[in-house]
């Protein structure tokens, strides 16, 4: 996703990022449309949100039929607040997906095109030695993973479990396999 300060202060830049990569520039103009309305939303939000407190102090200084006129206009500011919110969400909705659609700008050093034409600005070593070398790593930390000795070691016993209980008829979630040749045995917990 790309960021938002770039698309509103560079526009061409990222207009110019979509041809490097051979995408349509549209996504830009559509994606700042977003955002102008997406702000306009917002500020008319705002501004009856505001109307709407201040009604809120007057219908609490005012007394009789000026009251409950001024009852009826919250409840109309109060239906278009709700309405303005709703639109609101929708514009930040789909400012989020027009930005989404919109990948990170390219640098100028990026040659123009997609995937298929791409340069080799360097190459290290060769390709055979590169999978002989990772095939051979696999090969020996799984060896070693294998030869490590296995031990049983037995976990801190909770008092429900009981202490009196034989290796073959404790709960298997209180006997831990260990194949690691560092392992040490596991110390009682102290009281707390």
């Amino acid at each position: 996703m790309i960021d938002p300060r770039i698309l509103r202060d560079e526009p061409d830049r990222v207009r110019a990022s979509q041809a490097k990569r051979g995408a349509s520039p549209d996504v830009v103009d559509r994606a700042l449309e977003a955002d102008a309305a997406r702000r306009t939303a917002i500020a008319a939000f705002e501004e009856k949100r505001a109307a709407q407190k201040s009604f809120g102090k007057q219908v609490a200084q005012a007394q009789g039929e000026e009251k409950q006129a001024l009852l009826a206009q919250v409840k109309q500011l109060a239906a278009e607040v709700k309405d303005l919110e709703a639109a609101q969400t929708s514009a930040d909705e789909a400012w989020t997906d027009a930005l989404k659609a919109i990948p990170n700008v390219v640098a100028d050093e990026t040659p123009t095109g997609g995937e298929d034409d791409f340069v080799v600005l360097e190459t290290v070593g060769t390709p055979e030695t590169s999978r002989k070398r990772a095939s051979s790593r696999a090969t020996t930390s799984s060896s070693a993973a294998s030869s490590a000795p296995s031990t049983w070691r037995e976990a801190p016993r909770s008092a429900a479990a009981g202490s009196t209980s034989s290796p073959a008829s404790a709960p298997s979630s209180s006997w831990r396999w260990s194949t690691s040749p560092w392992s040490r045995p596991a110390t009682p917990a102290s009281p707390r």
